[in-house]
């Protein structure tokens, strides 16, 4: 029968001072860590569009929509964004969650290159699957990444067939994430883009499986 296992996590890094190794304090780790530097980015954007609209959701610039490279900018604003504090603390529980679980065993860079890259994927899609109906909307919001994040784990969970492949989630982990995926959708804001959600799992799972952020 086959058994699941969970890579260690790296050991906080050691740092060289005067000609004495010293270990990176906790405050310096949760610095580096990507997970908190996109929440601290999505805070950021966010409230830069609140503040834009005095309070009043956010610019229409900020958000993704036909044509969806006009301007081009939005396409980032449109991944970190979001609509209120619900909103955001909804798509951010989803992150810290899955986002906490792949940064032990990924690198700073790919991580925010995973995200960035399947929240664009998923606000471009959405948009032309949208238009494809008939339908003209704006897309905001990091659920297409957040959800990529979730769908990264569960793809690269261990199975009978490759359980001994590192970088594997054990079934615990994929429990703890679906509930996190359920207060996201719970806390969603009426017209959610759940087209967006299916897009980013998609490209997470495919990902995952793959094995594409794992760098220890």
């Amino acid at each position: 029968m086959g058994h699941q296992t969970t890579p260690e996590p790296a050991p906080l890094a050691e740092t060289e001072t005067g000609g004495e190794k010293s270990e990176e304090t906790w405050g310096e780790a949760l610095g580096r860590n990507p997970v908190v530097q996109t929440l601290a980015i999505m805070m950021a954007v966010s409230i830069l569009g609140w503040s834009a609209t005095g309070g009043q959701g956010i610019p229409d610039d900020f958000a993704v929509a036909m044509p969806v490279f006009d301007p081009w900018w939005s396409l980032i604003t449109a991944t970190y964004g979001h609509l209120d504090t619900a909103h955001l603390i909804s798509n951010a529980t989803m992150v810290a969650v899955a986002g906490g679980l792949i940064s032990l065993y990924s690198s700073a860079i790919r991580f925010h290159l995973f995200f960035l890259t399947t929240g664009v994927l998923s606000s471009i899609s959405q948009v032309y699957i949208a238009d494809a109906f008939g339908t003209s909307l704006a897309v905001i919001g990091a659920s297409g990444s957040a959800f990529a994040l979730g769908g990264y784990i569960i793809g690269s969970v261990s199975t009978a067939g490759d359980s001994e492949k590192s970088g594997s989630f054990g079934p615990v982990a994929v429990l703890v994430l679906l509930a996190a995926g359920g207060v996201t959708i719970w806390m969603s804001p009426p017209g959610t883009a759940f087209g967006s959600h299916f897009v980013g799992v998609l490209l997470g799972l495919i990902a995952g499986r793959l094995h594409l952020l794992r760098t220890r």
